[in-house]
C-alpha cells in the first residue's frame, strides 16, 4: 500500500485539474496552492496550510506552503519532524523523486494517542518560482485501502501557481 500511496501522490503533480477549489493558499495576495477534498472531511484552513480529516477519523492530511524553506532536502526534513510530532516507531522508505522533481516520502508507525498502526506518504514539491509545499497523508493502515480513492481525488485536485495563471487567461466559458 505504501507503494500504491506514494503512486496517488506523483499523480497529483501529473494530473491537475482546473476546476472549483475548497480551499486557495495564497502567498502576499497571489494564489499558489489549490486543493478540494471530500465535503464530508473536517478542514482546519490557516494562513499556509489546510488540516484535513475524514468524517470518521481514520485519515488525515495537510497540505503546507513551505515558506522559508528553499531547498526540497530541508522540506522533507520539515516533513519527518512534523510525522514526529503524531507517529512513534516510525520507519521511513527510501526517498523517491519522481519525473516532475518531487521528492516522496513514506513509510509506517503507529499513532502517538492511539497506538494505530498507520501508513503515510508525503511529497515536497515546488508549487511556484522558489516556492516548495507539501503534501502527506496518515491513514488507518487496517483500512488504507478504503481510502485509495478518495486520497486519488484528492492528488488529482492540487494546482499550483502555474495552474491558477493559465485558469485565469482561459475564456471564462472554457473554465
Amino acid at each position: 500500500m505504501k507503494k500504491l500511496l506514494s503512486l496517488l501522490i506523483v499523480s497529483a503533480f501529473v494530473a491537475t485539474s482546473a476546476g472549483a477549489h475548497d480551499v486557495v493558499l495564497r502567498n502576499q495576495g497571489k494564489a499558489i496552492l489549490g486543493v478540494s477534498y471530500p465535503a464530508d472531511w473536517k478542514q482546519v484552513v490557516d494562513k499556509n496550510h489546510v488540516i484535513a480529516t475524514s468524517e470518521d477519523g481514520q485519515a488525515w492530511s495537510v497540505i503546507s506552503t513551505l515558506d522559508d524553506i528553499q531547498d526540497q532536502q530541508a522540506g522533507v526534513a520539515k516533513v519527518k519532524e512534523g510525522f514526529e510530532d503524531y507517529l512513534k516507531d516510525i520507519k521511513f522508505d527510501e526517498l523517491t523523486k519522481t519525473e516532475s522533481g518531487s521528492l516522496v516520502l513514506s513509510g509506517v508507525g503507529k499513532g502517538k494517542t492511539t497506538d494505530v498502526d498507520v501508513v503515510f506518504t508525503s511529497a515536497v514539491f515546488e508549487s511556484g518560482p522558489g516556492q516548495l509545499s507539501a503534501i502527506a497523508f496518515i491513514v488507518d493502515a487496517d483500512i488504507e485501502k478504503y481510502y485509495e480513492k478518495s486520497i486519488l481525488a484528492i492528488c488529482s485536485s492540487i494546482l499550483v501557481e502555474g495552474d491558477f495563471i493559465e485558469e485565469a487567461e482561459q475564456p471564462a466559458d472554457e473554465r
